[in-house]
């Protein structure tokens, strides 16, 4: 009798770990698991070209024709007193260091941003619907680039690095990028892409987009930590920048892409309650 309850005991907790385990599995999809992902509304041709003409500006003003675009003079020179002082705060003995990370995370957070969403969708039962969603996190984030090189051309601020003669010493004749410091390019793409992945995965459906806001904004805010640290933009230039691409990160998916009513993917899994538990219905 002892080994018959033992033997039932121990095929009801082996039950209530079946469930409890799938339930686990199923919150961590985190996606909307009745009907799938939302359709969010593109056009694929139009996209991909505006997104390919902003990717181009964006690298030929950043490289080819910097020296031709780049003021050749600082039009912003002193920092104000706030910028100043921060900067003497948080600025690293070895800037070197600090610019290497930032340019590590600025690449790595968009990676991880499409990772997770090619999970969520692929969970949710339309993984196609990923490569959508990664169409609009780079055109996104190639109108930041290319509104960021506007900026810097135009204000012509002077890094500090340039101004305190630091990493590495003062700027010499021929840097032109000395003089482009407003806005942080860094801060802006990374919280454009953290914002912008966050709000497509809530209008997917994912119920796990709150993590994906909270961990795309901490990500970003150590990048515009680290460019002030590597002694490349104050305070100001950080700000500013991720308050314009915060700011373009969830205008490009919620007013260019907006989800279709009542859509949702028929091929989705479900989650239905059974007389042992829960099932999966696909």
């Amino acid at each position: 009798m002892n080994i018959e309850r033992e033997a039932r005991g121990r095929g009801r907790c082996l039950g209530d770990l079946r469930r409890v385990a799938a339930l686990v599995l199923c919150l961590a999809a985190g996606s909307a698991w009745a009907d799938g992902p939302k359709v969010l509304r593109y056009d694929l041709s139009l996209d991909l070209t505006a997104t390919g003409l902003a990717g181009g500006l964006a690298l030929l003003s950043s490289s080819v024709l910097q020296s031709e675009l780049a003021p050749r003079a600082c039009r912003v020179c002193t920092p104000n007193s706030l910028d100043a002082s921060v900067r003497n705060a948080l600025v690293w003995k070895d800037t070197a260091r600090a610019s290497r990370w930032s340019n590590v995370l600025v690449g790595v957070l968009p990676v991880g941003l499409g990772a997770w969403d090619a999970l969520a969708a692929r969970a949710a039962g339309d993984g196609d619907a990923a490569w959508i969603d990664l169409l609009i996190l780079a055109e996104a984030g190639m109108i930041t680039l290319d509104l960021d090189q506007i900026m810097k051309y135009s204000v012509g601020r002077q890094r500090p690095y340039a101004y305190f003669g630091s990493s590495g010493g003062a700027a010499v004749d021929g840097d032109r990028d000395a003089f482009l410091s407003f806005f942080s390019s860094h801060t802006a793409f990374a919280f454009t892409e953290a914002a912008a992945a966050g709000t497509i995965a809530r209008m997917r459906g994912y119920s796990s987009w709150p993590a994906v806001y909270a961990a795309g904004f901490a990500v970003s805010g150590t990048i515009g930590y680290l460019r002030i640290a590597a002694d490349k933009h104050y305070l100001t230039d950080v700000l500013v920048g991720a308050a314009i691409g915060t700011a373009i990160g969830f205008a490009v998916p919620l007013l260019l892409h907006p989800a279709e009513s009542g859509s949702g993917s028929s091929g989705g899994a479900r989650v239905l309650p059974t007389a042992g538990g829960i099932a999966f219905v696909f």
